[in-house]
């Protein structure tokens, strides 16, 4: 086999675990990182093998510093929104976090990670209260229990509010808002409703209706998909 080939798998590895646009590794150091793993090289086979994965699509990016891995901007909201969803969660232990905050890294990378704790730290710094936490971390709940949700939601037209029961399936982050993607209850297809103005959330003991029976999806709800739809992009 080929080095730069060898090498392509440990590289895109060490790339996206370690480096973003602002932490970058050079040639040299690659090198090192693959010798610590126990592959010998050379630094025209870190060349060869960064453009391979350039071609296959992979968001390797070359500059005159280093080399990094160049997350797209969806990418690091949703790993922000996950990383906020396990900080807001009371049910976790501090173990259990750092555990999910381990997965994160071997899933997104340890960089990554580090950045989404820091949106994090600023965003509660930022917040007047943890009313938004909260919200996430009922909504959260009752997904992860597969049961229904209730809440009260302002009503624009009016000035007042209204009492909604639905069935939750995801929370996502999207133009700096975080959305929570339901079913209302009595109705045939999915909403949206933006969290934050959101308030009396509540986990009920009733179990949600399956995905499938509201929506396209079959064996996987895909949230981000959903999100599209719902906006209409």
């Amino acid at each position: 086999m080929p080095k730069n080939s060898q090498a392509m798998l440990p590289l895109l590895d060490i790339l996206r675990t370690e480096t973003d646009a602002e932490h970058r590794l050079s040639a040299p150091a690659l090198l090192q990182r693959l010798a610590g793993r126990g592959i010998r090289t050379e630094r025209r086979s870190i060349y060869r093998a960064a453009d391979l994965l350039q071609k296959q699509g992979q968001p390797v990016e070359k500059t005159t510093t280093g080399y990094y891995y160049a997350r797209a901007a969806a990418d690091e909201d949703d790993l922000f929104a996950l990383a906020a969803a396990v900080q807001a969660a009371g049910f976790l232990s501090d173990a259990r976090k750092l555990a999910l905050f381990q997965a994160l890294g071997a899933r997104w990378g340890a960089r990554a990670v580090e950045n989404a704790l820091f949106r994090c730290a600023l965003t509660a710094s930022s917040a007047a209260d943890d009313t938004l936490f909260v919200a996430m971390q009922t909504a959260g709940g009752a997904i992860a229990a597969g049961r229904q949700l209730t809440f009260l939601a302002p009503l624009p037209e009016s000035g007042g509010t209204a009492h909604f029961r639905v069935n939750p399936y995801a929370v996502c982050l999207a133009g700096g808002s975080y959305w929570l993607i339901c079913n209302v209850e009595g109705e045939p297809a999915l909403s949206r409703f933006p969290l934050a103005p959101l308030s009396a959330l509540r986990e009920e003991p009733q179990p949600r209706r399956h995905f499938s029976e509201v929506s396209p999806y079959k064996t996987h709800f895909d949230a981000e998909d959903a999100l599209l739809r719902l906006s209409g992009a």
